[in-house]
């Protein structure tokens, strides 16, 4: 086997020797430039051998089997996912409590003790209009029943025609539903996803120190630093989506909740924190948050669904072009066509909780480009420029 050297040194003119005088190269007149003498380098093409083989052929199945784990545990990651972004969202609380002097475990407590508080005082706010509006339930039914056979009897809908109707919004919805709840496999598995992802965002918040401090020392001290920066800022960056996604909610809940009192429905304070939490699922949170203010539409009229319809329409074309956008953009540094494109291939490989997701990771994928990706791209291509005093290498193989 053999290989190819590439050896240039200055250049010398070679004088092949059955030339004959006449034709043979004169030497430079005196007084004339000498030519520059050029410089290369030398370059030596290796043979294969078994053990590149052996090694490109583990590491080939180390990435064939890391996709097959990453494949049948999908589910099991993105729990963990989700209770990292989660943890993450809270550590500025829980590190603002710590500089004040106390321990960090007091900042996690009164962190998830604030969020568990947050949620108990919410349901019990709730707690009131909630009952009232159901024990009106039976007639608010009557009265949608009702205008739904007026609307019947104006449209001259026939029973097949209505039956058709019907069975493919009972689809629709139930494939909705079953996306929603795919990844518990049901209502009781999704509650049990939820806890666990709480204990296990404790876990790691209470954890990461000494896991963070561990990974580092795995690399050299010189790339400590930059190993360093980049968890900091993808921590950094999930902490920002959790907040915009507060704001968010908040947003959306409090214009819902005006825009259902203006529309005089009943409940509107319930519809609006509906709607309000509803933006917990992207893409499809605004239309789903939207649902019951539609169909307590037809309490008050049979086209006053579509009026609420329109309204609630323009509330999700401003969350999802205007709010969403901004906010992530100033909470995550990413562009909102990086937005839009994240949930959307997000939620194409995972469904609502791939899409739940997809913005940080999104961001963290951005951090780790701009500062490792470009500069090492960029160190390489200012490495292949040639310099003005180099010429091309012509490669000959040895005899």
């Amino acid at each position: 086997m053999h290989c190819i050297v590439l050896t240039i040194g200055p250049n010398r003119p070679v004088v092949p020797q059955n030339l004959r005088v006449a034709d043979q190269p004169r030497p430079a007149a005196a007084g004339a430039p000498r030519p520059a003498a050029r410089t290369s380098t030398t370059v030596t093409i290796q043979p294969v051998t078994v053990r590149t083989l052996v090694l490109a052929g583990t590491a080939l199945l180390g990435v064939a089997l890391s996709v097959w784990l990453v494949w049948h545990l999908f589910n099991q990651f993105l729990l963990v996912l989700t209770a990292i972004i989660l943890a993450e969202g809270l550590r500025p609380g829980a590190s603002l409590i710590q500089r004040l002097g106390l321990p960090f475990w007091v900042g996690i407590g009164a962190m998830y003790g604030g969020l568990i508080g947050a949620i108990v005082v919410l349901v019990t706010v709730l707690s009131g209009p909630v009952i009232h509006d159901l024990a009106l339930l039976p007639t608010y039914s009557a009265q949608i029943i009702n205008t739904i056979n007026s609307s019947v009897s104006a449209f001259n809908l026939t029973g097949d025609r209505l039956g058709q109707l019907a069975g493919t919004l009972l689809g629709a919805v139930g494939g909705f539903a079953g996306g929603v709840l795919q990844l518990g496999g049901g209502l009781a598995g999704l509650l049990g996803d939820l806890v666990s992802i709480f204990l296990l965002s404790v876990t790691w918040m209470a954890a990461s120190g000494d896991l963070r401090a561990f990974v580092l020392s795995l690399f050299s001290p010189r790339r400590r630093e930059l190993v360093g920066a980049l968890t900091v800022e993808a921590s950094r960056a999930f902490a920002g989506y959790v907040r915009g996604v507060a704001i968010n909610m908040i947003a959306i809940g409090t214009l819902a909740t005006l825009a259902c009192w203006a529309l005089r429905l009943p409940g509107p304070l319930v519809l609006g924190v509906f709607a309000g939490l509803c933006e917990l699922i992207p893409l499809l949170g605004p239309f789903l948050g939207a649902v019951p203010a539609v169909l307590l539409g037809f309490t008050i009229g049979p086209a006053y669904p579509l009026i609420v319809a329109v309204v609630f329409l323009a509330l999700q074309q401003l969350e999802s072009n205007v709010l969403t956008p901004v906010v992530m953009k100033r909470q995550t540094g990413l562009r909102p066509f990086s937005v839009l494109l994240a949930l959307i291939v997000g939620a194409a490989l995972a469904g609502i909780w791939g899409a739940l997701v997809a913005v940080p990771v999104g961001s963290a994928i951005q951090i780790v480009v701009v500062r490792v990706v470009a500069p090492a791209l960029k160190r390489r291509h200012e490495g292949d420029i040639p310099s003005a005093a180099e010429e091309p290498v012509e490669v000959s193989a040895p005899p």
